[in-house]
């Protein structure tokens, strides 16, 4: 890290995916401190194994309760939050005439 830079408090939701979890080990080999949340806890366990000094959680961003349940812990722990990262989400990779109707909204949803 940078002498003019300061650790951060960053918490990154979807950890467990490819996205989140290189973040993660890019943002903790350059000093930040991290917590992040995903649905998987064998994802998350296998990421702490690379990344240890992190706060993880499961929570299903789907509900609200869970997330700020989360969060507070993260508060708490920490003394702050300084940045969020939303790395969770999803595409439909295939044709509209293809898609079904719960395919979509599964899409939506998450």
């Amino acid at each position: 890290m940078d002498a003019n830079e300061t650790s951060k408090v960053i918490v990154i939701g979807g950890i467990g995916g490819g996205i989140g979890s290189a973040l993660a080990k890019q943002l903790s080999a350059t000093g930040h401190q991290l917590a992040g949340f995903g649905r998987s806890m064998a994802k998350l366990e296998a990421l702490t194994e690379q990344v240890p000094a992190m706060h993880t959680g499961v929570v299903d961003a789907r509900h609200s309760f869970e997330l700020d349940n989360f969060l507070n812990e993260t508060h708490e722990r920490f003394g702050r939050i300084d940045a969020y990262v939303h790395a969770i989400g999803s595409i439909l990779l295939k044709p509209a005439h293809l898609t079904s109707d719960d395919d979509w909204a599964e899409t939506v949803h998450t």
